[in-house]
């Protein structure tokens, strides 16, 4: 039986690996694959690991087979990743993931490899989940390098850590702002009690004057009552969400607990402003009124108001629009950010 699998463009020896357990999209396949994308063009060797093949396809695969990054899929044993390793010697092998992290972390200690391991969860698990996320963070020491995307995700690691921003490709347009009769609230992400589509259904049944998309699948789907309003709709989860930024003219994010997630700044890079609650590292992106709207916690009312000024307000509208992209470009673009990664796996790889 082939130990593993891989991609027409075949994987080079001392390349820097992304080990990732996943089987669909979420955030953090889009930025491992933002990632993998942005070393490639630059001309660093980088594989896309996957620890095994559920079966169907994967998302990430069109994509990668696209740009011309090599991948391979292993068959969900150690020794088919020891047999990878053997054969390719990565330079660094970088996870991302709590599963990814562990099978990693237990192969540093039969092979000498150089281990960078990415912390990308913002919520706290909970159930079964909780255990493997507590052996995740207290095994941290374990890898040469830790990254974090926020300072909260860092301060619950059991090691130092480098906090290191999501980072997004810019569009090569940003569109240009238009005033709609009835603009566009959208929600993305998976619908989990920590993400807060309750919340967004909420403002949707109070603001019937708005339109409101729902991108994304999950446990909290509407119930009957706000199924049945006529200016909420579900769209279902997206492989890719480009072609549907298109119809946003705000980005909703009313979490509970966050990292820093990449819909805000997939969104914001298009000029789309994001309202938020402030948890997570979505204080350090947005500022209130300035480049999108942040809120303490949940006031229905406060978010109503919000809402309601961005649209009857169009210089308003138009500034955060414009600052909105600025941030991204500025901080949280490839040109930005990735430097960082290029300056850990070259040390890494002469120590």
């Amino acid at each position: 039986m082939q130990a593993y699998i891989t991609s027409i463009t075949k994987p080079r020896q001392d390349a820097v690996w992304l080990f990732i357990d996943s089987q669909t999209v979420g955030g953090i396949e889009s930025h491992v694959a933002n990632l993998a994308i942005a070393l490639h063009q630059r001309g660093h060797k980088v594989s896309v690991v996957f620890w095994r093949d559920y079966a169907q396809t994967h998302p990430m695969l069109q994509q990668l087979n696209q740009q011309k990054v090599p991948w391979l899929i292993l068959d969900g044993s150690v020794g088919s990743l020891l047999h990878a390793v053997n054969d390719l010697l990565p330079s660094v092998i970088h996870s991302h993931g709590y599963k990814a992290g562990l099978i990693s972390r237990m192969l540093r200690l039969i092979k000498p490899i150089k281990l960078v391991s990415s912390f990308h969860a913002g919520e706290v698990s909970k159930g079964r989940l909780a255990w493997y996320d507590c052996i995740d963070r207290y095994s941290a020491g374990l890898s040469h390098v830790r990254i974090a995307i926020s300072e909260d995700i860092a301060n619950r690691l059991a090691a130092s850590s480098e906090i290191i921003n999501n980072f997004v490709e810019m569009p090569n347009q940003v569109p240009s702002i238009d005033s709609q009769d009835k603009p566009t609230i959208g929600f993305v992400g998976r619908l989990t009690h920590v993400k807060g589509p309750d919340r967004f259904y909420q403002l949707a049944k109070a603001l019937p004057q708005f339109n409101f998309v729902v991108f994304g699948e999950g446990e909290l789907k509407p119930s009957k009552s706000y199924a049945l309003l006529e200016n909420l709709q579900c769209r279902g989860k997206q492989n890719c969400m480009d072609a549907c930024w298109q119809e946003i003219d705000l980005l909703c994010m009313p979490s509970r607990n966050e990292g820093l997630p990449l819909a805000a700044l997939e969104a914001m890079g298009r000029g789309i402003p994001v309202i938020a609650s402030d948890v997570g590292a979505l204080p350090t992106l947005i500022s209130d009124h300035e480049n999108g709207f942040l809120l303490a916690g949940f006031d229905l009312q406060q978010w109503i108001s919000s809402i309601v000024e961005w649209s009857e307000n169009a210089a308003l509208r138009q500034c955060v629009a414009i600052q909105a992209s600025k941030t991204v470009e500025q901080h949280y673009s490839a040109q930005a950010v990735l430097p960082q990664f290029e300056s850990i796996y070259q040390c890494l790889s002469d120590a």
